[in-house]
């Protein structure tokens, strides 16, 4: 992807759905992110002409994405984000060797941070550990005290 197609997309992902027909696109954001848009109009038309097969209008319509009516990209990322934090924060505060290790070690859980799945690995009858990621617990005392 280039460059100014990223940057097309991190605007669009800032915006939300409210409709599709007619030949007409119709999204809802600030007027902020409208404005920087408006100079990648004609790119933005010819990927919808190209992804829907015919030719589509994009109209942007004054107002802010609200969950869950019209949800922009951005706010079903950080949703999914949260609701898996808690999913992860939760089978950790069951985990029996988490919890061991919590406890030998005067730990405590954090619900702060930005976690996924694929940092925190299991391996079933061994230990938890994570993949570039900060551990999902704090210490009172290090291991040197």
């Amino acid at each position: 992807m280039r460059r100014e197609e990223m940057a097309i997309f991190a605007l669009l992902a800032e915006f939300g759905l409210l409709g599709v027909g007619e030949g007409v696109v119709r999204l809802i954001g600030s007027n902020y992110y409208r404005d920087m848009l408006q100079k990648h109009r004609g790119q933005i038309d010819e990927a919808l002409h190209l992804h829907m097969g015919m030719p589509f209008r994009l109209e942007l319509i004054e107002g802010e994405p609200v969950l869950p009516d019209t949800p922009s990209l951005r706010q079903i990322e950080r949703q999914r984000q949260e609701a898996l934090q808690a999913e992860v924060l939760q089978e950790a505060r069951t985990h029996p060797q988490i919890q061991a290790l919590l406890a030998q070690f005067e730990g405590q859980l954090r619900g702060s941070g930005r976690w996924s799945r694929r940092r925190l690995v299991s391996n079933p009858g061994a230990e938890w550990r994570t993949r570039r990621a900060p551990e999902p617990w704090t210490c009172a005392r290090t291991l040197s005290e």
